[in-house]
Formats: C-alpha cells, sequence, structure tokens
C-alpha cells in the first residue's frame, strides 16, 4: 500500500472521535511507562500525537491520542502477536507489531529494537556502529539494523539517566519521541 494513502487513511483513524481506551492487562512490574509526544515525518506526510508506552519484558502496550483526546487507539501486543484497537472500536490483528505499524501507520520500525533503543541504549546484537557519547558518557548517536538514532536531554530517573529526546531515521522517515515523563520500577 502506498504512503499517501496509508497516511490518509491513519489520520481519521487517530483523529475521529474521542474514545475510552480499556484500561492496560499488563502487569503492574513495567519494565518503563513512558508519556509523551511521537511524530512521524516523511516524504508523504507528517502526524504527530501523544504517547503512553508501557513495556513489560517482551510485552507492550502503546496508547497514541490526538489533540484533546481525539482518536486514542490502542496496540498491545508481543513479539509474535498485536491487536490495535481504534477511536472507532475496529480491532485489527498482526502477526508482530512491526507488522502493524508498517501496515496501518507507515512506518517501518523494529519495536523489539526500539524498546531498548529508547531507553539511550544500542541492542546487543548486531553491534551498534558509529557510537558516540557525551562528555558524561551518555549515548548522543549510533546506527543499528539501518536506522540512525540521535540523544538528548539526559535526566535522572530511578538512579539511571535517560533521554528526554529520541530521533530515529531511516531513510526519509524521522520518528521523534519527546518524553514529558519516565517512570520506572
Amino acid at each position: 500500500m502506498p504512503k499517501p494513502l496509508l497516511i490518509k487513511l491513519f489520520f481519521p483513524i487517530f483523529f475521529v472521535s474521542c474514545s475510552s481506551v480499556p484500561r492496560s492487562d499488563l502487569p503492574v512490574d513495567a519494565d518503563f511507562i513512558l508519556e509523551g509526544r511521537i511524530g512521524v515525518r516523511s516524504l508523504d506526510g507528517a502526524m504527530r500525537s501523544s504517547i503512553r508506552w508501557l513495556q513489560s519484558g517482551s510485552k507492550f502496550e502503546m496508547t497514541l491520542w490526538g489533540p484533546l483526546g481525539q482518536g486514542k487507539t490502542r496496540l498491545v501486543g508481543d513479539a509474535t502477536l498485536t491487536t490495535m484497537q481504534n477511536a472507532n472500536g475496529e480491532r485489527f490483528d498482526g502477526a508482530s507489531p512491526d507488522e502493524i505499524l508498517e501496515q496501518y501507520f507507515g512506518i517501518s520500525t523494529p519495536i523489539d529494537a526500539f524498546r531498548i533503543w529508547v531507553l539511550g541504549r544500542p541492542k546487543i546484537h548486531p553491534p551498534a556502529r558509529d557510537i558516540e557519547r557525551d562528555d558524561q558518557g551518555d549515548l548522543i548517536a549510533f546506527n543499528q539494523l539501518g536506522f540512525n538514532l540521535a540523544y538528548g536531554d539526559y535526566r535522572v530517573v530511578g538512579g539511571q539517566r535517560l533521554p528526554y529526546r529520541v530521533i530515529c531515521l531511516q531513510g526519509d522517515t524521522k520518528i521523534t519521541i519527546l518524553v514529558e515523563r519516565w517512570t520506572l520500577p
């Protein structure tokens, strides 16, 4: 499906109506909860939304919504199965989160890697390249799996330094996450 068509389909799903999203069924002992804003820009268009991402092991729950809480979309899953529920209550199932993100949002990002990248760390395999660190030892850039990542605005949360700005580039696609709050166990 061409990206312009995906973006045209994406905006109605995201911004049609205000809807409540069911509560999480993930365990309370989450690895992290990230709350903030996400933006995706490509040659075919751009979108911005608020994000709440709960990660617990390989399980995740992401809730995305537009201005004034409009168009809540919820993705729940793990590395093998993901379910997306949009503001209209429609459910879509995919074999992997990557498949759902690609099919419905036009974003080709390995979510299993991104759950590690968002914490300001590269995956162990394959090795990251072009690693850059600042004077405090914080990771500010690297390349892995064909993605260029850049980090900034590190702050101490629960005894560890975490980035509050994450930029992921692949080709013409740029994903920016601006963290407003990290919650760690």
